[in-house]
């Protein structure tokens, strides 16, 4: 790891306490470390399809949409001022979006195939550029400790433009500059294919969807072992045996919760599920019928 990345304690005074997070200084943002102290994974949960968020006695990290954070962080953070907060945000365009104006006509691609208002952009825009860096200043002024910026795989499908891994990977190494020197972590959301053991150093934790389900998981080997491997597996679409996905997710130190692709407070971490059911590991897991039953109408994290 270059120095630059390195962490620096000393100077920095942990929020949290001592161990599961530390600040890079000259240049400071929040990097969070995949286990705690006593050896747990981090507690979080991930939601972007509820505007108030259920506060979690014991939730270290919460995962939201940046159009809510403005209002929600001082919530929570008056409940646990250790709280840390992730926000959300397509790099895409969606026409809801206060900014949708912004968006010129040739940064317009394809609909994004499933997702109703929303369609692809050309990521070599210099004007979506200054789009995404305003999104940034917006997620530092709301308070949010880092930023989750969604939907940067392009390049795996037919946009309108002719992107490809070398144009995502300038532009993810666009967000991640732009982030850190706002004093934000920033995360990989899925595109597996772009890590290496190189480009592992431009993010601070990953965030997944479904890499048990699609047998994806070993992509994430090159990532420091101490970074946060943040994951969702959904109960109600291509759902997995939860007692052998989550055995799996629990013994490589991956943070993975069980819930329904709505993404509401409802859901259950693996290390929960496995104190409650049956988990044993297999090479590969079964697929089941679809079933929510298991996951918790109040969020067991």
């Amino acid at each position: 790891m270059h120095r630059s990345h390195m962490l620096h304690r000393s100077a920095c005074k942990n929020r949290g306490g001592a161990g599961w997070w530390s600040l890079s200084c000259g240049g400071s943002w929040w990097r969070p470390q995949r286990f705690n102290p006593d050896g747990s994974l981090l507690k979080f949960n991930y939601i972007l399809s509820e505007s108030t968020i259920t506060y979690v006695p014991g939730v270290q990290v919460y995962i939201f949409d940046l159009d809510i954070a403005a209002d929600t962080i001082p919530v929570l953070r008056q409940k646990n001022s250790t709280i840390r907060t992730i926000c959300y945000f397509s790099t895409q365009y969606e026409e809801w979006r206060a900014d949708a104006s912004q968006f010129k006509a040739s940064d317009l691609g394809k609909p994004l195939d499933g997702w109703p208002g929303e369609r692809w952009v050309d990521i070599r825009s210099a004007n979506i550029r200054t789009i995404m860096r305003n999104r940034l200043a917006r997620a530092k002024a709301a308070g949010c400790d880092g930023v989750d910026p969604d939907n940067t795989d392009g390049y795996a499908v037919s946009t309108g433009f002719p992107l490809t891994a070398s144009d995502a990977l300038a532009f993810l190494t666009f967000l991640s500059t732009e982030a850190h020197a706002a004093g934000l972590g920033i995360g990989l959301k899925n595109s597996l294919s772009l890590i290496n053991v190189s480009s592992q150093a431009l993010w601070d934790w990953a965030i997944n969807e479904q890499c048990w389900y699609y047998n994806e998981c070993r992509y994430y080997r090159p990532f420091d072992a101490i970074k946060p491997i943040f994951g969702v597996e959904y109960c109600d679409e291509t759902p997995l045996d939860p007692g052998c996905f989550c055995a799996r997710a629990n013994a490589t130190g991956y943070d993975f919760l069980l819930k329904r692709l709505s993404l509401g407070n409802a859901g259950i971490t693996c290390a929960q599920y496995c104190r409650k059911y049956v988990c044993a590991a297999a090479a590969t897991c079964p697929s089941v019928a679809a079933n929510c039953g298991k996951v918790p109408a109040a969020p067991l994290i």
